[in-house]
């Protein structure tokens, strides 16, 4: 398959009109759902369609709510409802460049949810990015930016999933967290469902955690996984 020249101008980002915000309503669960904006980012192998929704005031100050879809060209082609349904996930640095890119803000904070087994939604192949407010986001840029020091890499074997992990803990005025590092040992890039899975076996089933997508973000492979205790998010969960 010959690979379209990545200077056209077809490729890149554009804000998807109402118009044709429209017509795709029906072809996936979360077109239903009222949006304040949707992007596209066209690539030349793949494309994103990112959801934004604004959803106000909360603990970490003013967050936005995207949700993201990453379908193949060919399918979305030949089958744009059948791309919908088996949407793709976008990987750590493609998260980064969304963020940055509807936020026109290198520095900013965003976060994806990894919640107890019982308020995990699945009614879609679509990925949850919650962008918080810098000024106001409680995890230390240490801890999300660098490995500990003078600790060793612990293996375990979780399921199918040979991986090595590190844990750290934090402890601060009115704040307390752990902070879970983990990699496979393969280098492939863990998925949602493995951090989920890795999260409940690893650390701390009972508890919600998030994964923190920033430039500042620890290197890949490498995941970092956040569980604040005593602390209570009011966003990213079922009501």
């Amino acid at each position: 398959m010959k690979v379209p020249n990545r200077s056209n101008p077809i490729y890149g980002w554009d804000r998807i009109s109402q118009k044709e915000v429209d017509k795709m309503r029906g072809l996936s669960p979360s077109f239903a759902e009222p949006v304040d904006e949707i992007w596209a980012w066209k690539r030349p192998l793949d494309m994103f369609l990112v959801e934004v929704h604004n959803i106000g005031a909360r603990k970490f100050g003013t967050m936005t709510h995207l949700t993201v879809k990453k379908v193949d060209v060919v399918d979305a082609f030949w089958n744009l409802p059948n791309a919908f349904i088996h949407s793709q996930e976008p990987n750590y640095s493609e998260k980064v460049a969304i963020v940055q890119k509807l936020t026109a803000n290198p520095d900013t904070v965003a976060m994806e949810v990894f919640p107890i087994h019982s308020n995990i939604v699945d009614n879609a192949n679509l990925y949850h990015i919650w962008i918080a407010e810098k000024s106001k986001f409680p995890f230390s840029t240490t801890e999300i930016s660098t490995l500990p020091e003078n600790k060793e890499w612990e293996s375990e074997r979780v399921g199918d999933l040979d991986v090595e992990y590190m844990v750290r803990i934090q402890k601060r005025e009115n704040f307390k967290c752990v902070y879970l590092y983990v990699r496979r040992k393969d280098g492939k890039e863990l998925r949602w469902w493995e951090k989920q899975h890795l999260k409940d076996e690893l650390q701390y089933e009972g508890l919600n955690a998030v994964e923190v997508i920033s430039k500042y973000g620890v290197d890949n492979p490498t995941c970092l996984l956040c569980f604040p205790l005593d602390y209570t998010f009011d966003f990213g969960l079922r009501n």
